[in-house]
């Protein structure tokens, strides 16, 4: 398609897809180029004419008609000043096509909002940053702390000092609960929420984590556990139900895996296509097996994988900061069970950053072997560094996406450091 001029462009595409074809667009190699609203905004790809096959789209709301400030974004690519001296954008009407054109096309864009206040989590992470800023020295006043936020854009939009206040009121008395503040003789952090202050996450995943770390069940492996709880967060990526025909596989998964993790049993109303694709994505399924079994598209499972790299990261930090604590309060053998928890998630890290089974770690740390080389290599008897050491230079290069160059230089890798 590229070649001959057209592309298309949607959130289901991977960075080195993205890359090409926004690359090849500003290249004017790609004369059309048919998108979602994924190249509305944020991205800079100018454009002759803009054409807009309807101006309803189907929401989690059901079916509803586009925002006027999103078609202004998206006709805006058309004609841009320092590109063309003209532009033009078409709305393909299937009727009222007069009522159409004063609605977008003489319509004010919607006002801008502010989530500041409208969610929950957003207004946490700022409290929770204003008192960290504002307490450095001493702790900071409540009527510091209004003061401060009657003076922001959401404020603003809300005109009423009584619903803010109470709203951050409503919010400090999580923050307490969640111990990561304290009002003595004023606001300032504890220990615990300059931790969360740092990490930049919602206070209330990491009071969430906290609960499943001091609930998780010992002796055990805790992989399914700790992605259950990441794809449940409400940071993760946007969750989708888990196909029919799969219902059944997953059912199996949490009966077997129900008491590896929390206390709590797993419930089938929480398990998502997210949580299943991510089982499978560090059990080294591939891309093209998850997209026609989970009928998800590269960049969806990119996405999946890196949030929950990254939700991982925040999960083993959150782990580090209480066998501290423990540390402090000489509780070795809470130190000892937590060390073990950081270590099992440190390489539960490893397993989604590579897409790969714990077995095949130690292959993936060699340069030029990813997840397929891996497998290749491990079903070759090679399942290890020692391993490979000792493989004959040519029986190593006759494997399948070997070869004698890449057979050199993992030899070459594997012999300076296996002593």
């Amino acid at each position: 398609m590229v070649k001959n001029g057209t592309a298309f462009h949607h959130a289901g595409l991977d960075q080195r897809c993205r890359t090409i074809i926004e690359t090849e667009y500003k290249n004017r190699h790609i004369k059309f180029l048919t998108a979602t609203p994924t190249l509305a905004a944020g991205v800079n790809l100018p454009a002759r004419r803009v054409v807009i096959p309807s101006v309803m789209r189907y929401t989690n709301n059901g079916l509803e008609k586009i925002s006027i400030l999103e078609y202004k974004q998206m006709c805006g690519r058309a004609g841009r000043p320092q590109y063309d001296d003209m532009g033009e954008s078409i709305i393909i009407s299937k009727g009222y096509p007069d009522e159409i054109l004063e609605y977008y096309v003489d319509g004010e864009p919607e006002p801008l909002e502010s989530k500041t206040l409208d969610e929950d989590s957003s207004l946490r992470i700022n409290l929770l940053g204003f008192i960290f800023t504002a307490s450095k020295f001493k702790p900071t006043s409540y009527e510091k702390i209004i003061k401060f936020f009657s003076q922001t854009f959401a404020a603003y939009q809300l005109s009423n000092d009584s619903v803010l206040e109470k709203k951050i009121t409503k919010q400090l008395e999580k923050l307490k609960e969640y111990g990561m503040i304290i009002d003595d003789r004023g606001f300032e952090p504890t220990k615990f929420g300059i931790r969360v202050f740092y990490l930049r996450i919602d206070p209330k995943t990491a009071f969430d984590m906290t609960g499943y770390i001091e609930d998780y069940v010992r002796g055990t492996k805790h992989t399914f556990g700790i992605l259950h709880m990441i794809t449940n967060l409400p940071e993760f990526y946007s969750q989708f139900p888990i196909p029919d025909k799969y219902q059944e596989y997953m059912d199996d998964l949490i009966n077997k895996n129900e008491k590896l993790y929390a206390q709590q049993k797993f419930s089938n109303e929480d398990c998502f296509k997210s949580l299943l694709i991510l089982y499978k994505w560090i059990d080294a399924m591939t891309y093209q097996d998850m997209s026609e079994h989970f009928d998800a598209e590269p960049g969806d499972i990119f996405y999946i994988k890196e949030n929950a790299k990254d939700l991982v990261y925040t999960f083993t930090e959150i782990i580090k900061f209480w066998r501290d604590h423990a540390k402090e309060n000489e509780q070795k053998k809470i130190v000892s069970e937590y060390q073990n928890l950081i270590d099992e998630s440190d390489l539960l890290r490893l397993q989604v950053v590579h897409g790969v089974p714990e077995k095949y770690l130690e292959l993936v740390k060699i340069k030029q072997i990813g997840r397929v080389r891996a497998q290749i290599l491990y079903k070759n008897g090679y399942k290890n560094k020692t391993a490979l050491k000792k493989a004959p230079l040519e029986k190593l290069a006759a494997i399948d996406k070997i070869g004698m160059i890449l057979a050199k230089s993992i030899k070459s890798q594997v012999e300076k450091k296996v002593k």
